[in-house]
């Protein structure tokens, strides 16, 4: 933790809104240093997420790609506001994204199909983007969840995407420091 700590507080920044696309949560993690251990900044990163504003949440879900064909072929779909990030920031998100959704590389074109059309019947739905931590899970346990997914309430999805969002965010900070 030793090295997390001495960075300059602009280079944490930038690393941790890498991780998570908000620059509010980004600033509240620094704020937090110096972490005594690997568990206690994925804690505050927890605390500053859970403490983000609304707007800035949005902003953060905008910036992850759909998951399925586009993330299999590389041809991610981000918004404008992910687009408003450094273009570093946006590959290294990219990146990560890609070896996240590993699990759907070599599946069946009728599955990529599907989790397709589910991905638009739950934007239709929701109005937002599926979320999910994929960096464990197969095709076909993505497929599952997307459709489970469309049984529940938007407001239980935001309550879900939000859970997500911090499994994504706390594999990639401490990817990003080389962290076990």
């Amino acid at each position: 933790m030793e090295k997390v700590n001495a960075l300059p507080t602009e280079v944490f920044i930038s690393d941790a809104e890498s991780c998570c696309a908000s620059e509010e949560f980004a600033r509240k993690l620094s704020a937090c240093r110096p972490f005594a251990s690997v568990e206690e900044m994925l804690c505050q990163a927890n605390h500053a997420w859970d403490t983000v504003s609304e707007g800035q949440k949005w902003r953060a879900l905008a910036a992850h790609p759909l998951i399925g064909r586009a993330a299999l072929e590389k041809k991610f779909r981000i918004s404008g506001a992910a687009k408003a990030h450094n273009g570093d920031e946006v590959q290294k998100c990219t990146h990560w994204a890609a070896e996240e959704q590993a699990g759907v590389h070599g599946s069946p074109s009728s599955v990529l199909d599907d989790i397709e059309r589910y991905n638009d019947l739950y934007f239709e739905k929701h109005g937002f983007l599926f979320l999910i931590f994929a960096s464990d899970k197969t095709v076909f346990e993505i497929l599952e969840s997307l459709k489970v997914c469309l049984g529940h309430t938007t407001e239980e999805e935001v309550v879900i995407w939000n859970e997500e969002e911090t499994k994504i965010m706390n594999l990639r900070l401490k990817k990003l420091y080389g962290l076990r």
